[in-house]
């Protein structure tokens, strides 16, 4: 069962077991850094929690020890902010992944390092590498959209098994949505590992972003930890998860205050 009542270290603080991190941008793109010319390290997962997840972990075990063993782990979303806020008392920045896929194409297009996408539909994932190149023209960018259900285990996929092995990519960014890329990558961490890849990061939809075939939230949005209204405005259906992962985030909670009370 995750522990709710843990410490915290001066840029990170824990929540339901899972040690998050909310250091300045700066200090990302540093991390990132380093971690790309760091040789006989392990992989580093990177994975972004938002308030949808937090509520998955709490009715899956398994998910939640996925999360918990991730060595990158940051905030995506107003309502953890508010969550990690009221236990730690601290200022809490997010990093959500539409945000952090910037940084990693940047640092590696500086580092000259290689970077790959893999997920979402053939046309969109097209679309989406031909923008980036124009914006980071010197950028090692390489992508593949596997096939639909793509099994968590990647020797069942040959097509993407070859291609991982062909390309190697330093970073690699997996974007099949939570939480099926977070299964993914606990499956095959030490297959990607092997083939040369530094840093793997669960992004999500992110890549709907990147090709612009889904506007993203507006600043005032975004400022504001809002961007969950806007994008309920353009996908409906995730007004039920946010409502499911409330009452599941509540009921956990509630449990684990009372439970206090009665051993103290």
């Amino acid at each position: 069962m995750m522990k709710f009542f843990l410490t915290r270290d001066k840029d990170s603080g824990s929540l339901f077991g899972m040690k998050m991190f909310y250091e300045k941008k700066i200090f990302w793109k540093n991390r990132i850094q380093e971690r790309l010319f760091l040789e006989e390290q392990p992989i580093t997962t990177l994975y972004t929690v938002n308030f949808e997840l937090l509520g998955l972990a709490m009715q899956a075990p398994k998910y939640a020890d996925i999360l918990k063993l991730g060595i990158w782990v940051t905030v995506d979303g107003f309502a953890v902010t508010v969550l990690l806020f009221l236990r730690h008392f601290t200022i809490v920045r997010r990093l959500c992944g539409s945000d952090l896929i910037f940084d990693l194409f940047e640092t590696c297009e500086k580092c000259e390092k290689k970077m790959a996408l893999i997920g979402g539909k053939p046309e969109i994932l097209s679309q989406a590498t031909k923008n980036m190149l124009e914006v980071y023209p010197s950028l090692s960018l390489v992508a593949m959209s596997p096939d639909f259900p793509t099994p968590l285990n990647i020797k069942e996929n040959k097509e993407l098994e070859k291609f991982i092995i062909e390309t190697r990519p330093e970073v690699l960014a997996v974007c099949f949505g939570s939480p099926k890329q977070e299964y993914w990558i606990a499956e095959n961490k030490e297959f990607l590992e092997k083939n040369g890849v530094k840093i793997v990061a669960g992004l999500g939809g992110t890549v709907d972003f990147l090709a612009k075939a889904l506007p993203r939230a507006p600043k005032l949005f975004r400022m504001f930890g809002a961007e969950w209204v806007w994008r309920c405005c353009f996908e409906p259906f995730r007004l039920k998860r946010y409502a499911k992962a409330s009452y599941t985030i509540l009921k956990f909670t509630i449990k684990k205050i009372f439970s206090h009370r009665k051993t103290t």
